[in-house]
């Protein structure tokens, strides 16, 4: 199955665009967890699917300044999946953070996501760059992985734990910049068991359907790098490359 993969910057990113990638998003993310309605409101009903505006995604994945690119995968004129990312320099090194990345479920399980992110990549062939990523999907992390890293088998952490921090509140993306770190990669005491590489971002959707994933790729002989991950919370991956 063949599909074909465009890349917009800056201006280029329009509102019919950011339409389509909204109603990517609200069709296919997922739904509230069961602790959404007491965090967030009853808007934030347990169980009910995840809708974003195209104004609300702006907000929250183009922030006004910033070096901002859209890539999306389509097959004919339908949209089956996009990244967004925000670019930008902290301390001599050009950075990379994907705010969003969403598969439609109808095509999962064909590397459109391993895809996406290698075009990223290539953007930026011949610069030092990092890449970060928050997700609650361990299948999300495992793409990041495939395209800038050497997959989970050879996942080394120690980007994440030395530059995590800095990085994060340097990023233009401000739901980046405001989460908080969590788990013991990052000397946290106190952190519930198994908690390692994650971060408090106050997003309350549903895990039922990645714990299901992680588990069944557990159960193939994948050892999950990351640790647990509490309500609220997103994976937490930096990943460099020189």
């Amino acid at each position: 199955m063949s599909f074909e993969y465009q890349i917009y910057r800056g201006d280029q990113i329009s509102e019919p665009i950011l339409t389509d990638a909204a109603r990517l998003f609200s069709e296919n993310y997922g739904v509230w967890g069961l602790q959404a309605s007491s965090k967030l409101g009853t808007f934030a009903k347990a169980g009910r699917r995840i809708r974003m505006s195209s104004i609300r995604l702006k907000q929250q994945c183009l922030p006004p300044g910033a070096d901002n690119i859209y890539i999306r995968a389509v097959k004919g004129e339908k949209l089956v999946g996009n990244v967004f990312a925000t670019r930008w320099v902290h301390q001599g090194r050009r950075m990379c953070w994907i705010a969003q990345l969403v598969v439609s479920s109808y095509y999962r399980n064909l590397r459109i996501a391993t895809e996406l992110l290698r075009k990223l990549q290539e953007q930026e062939q011949g610069e030092e760059q990092a890449f970060g990523i928050l997700s609650s999907h361990p299948f999300a992390i495992r793409a990041a992985l495939r395209a800038f890293g050497h997959g989970l088998e050879k996942v080394n952490l120690s980007m994440t734990q030395k530059y995590a921090a800095t990085t994060m509140a340097s990023c233009p993306i401000v739901y980046v910049r405001e989460a908080k770190l969590r788990g013991s990669l990052f000397g946290e005491s106190g952190a519930e068991t198994g908690v390692k590489s994650c971060a408090d971002t106050k997003f309350y959707v549903d895990h039922q359907e990645p714990v299901q994933a992680l588990n069944a790729a557990k159960q193939s002989g994948l050892e999950w790098p990351l640790g647990d991950l509490p309500e609220g919370h997103e994976f937490l991956l930096l990943i460099g490359r020189s």
